[in-house]
């Protein structure tokens, strides 16, 4: 995994990489595949927009939760949600 901070991370003091821009191996990819039908529409829709999915364009947090008409703190949080949710699946 990625162990690049992105600027978007330093700016919610999330210590941590973003996972959801390191998925590359095929059983990765089935995993996501899968959460993608079990999430919300926001996680959805931050999912794709995090990794340019299903015809979104690749943007940053904070282009996400202009797009979205939400808070960057609120796209911080629903990635953390997705990543737990790829966590629990072994991602």
């Amino acid at each position: 995994m990625q162990s690049e901070l992105r600027a978007d991370h330093i700016a919610s003091k999330n210590p941590e990489p973003d996972r959801l821009d390191s998925l590359s191996s095929s059983r990765e990819r089935e995993v996501l595949k899968y959460i993608h039908q079990d999430l919300t529409v926001d996680e959805r829709l931050v999912l794709e927009y995090s990794l340019g999915l299903y015809g979104k364009p690749k943007i940053s947090a904070t282009d996400i939760a202009k797009t979205m008409n939400i808070s960057l703190p609120k796209v911080s949080r629903i990635r953390g949600k997705i990543d737990n949710k790829l966590r629990e699946r072994g991602v």
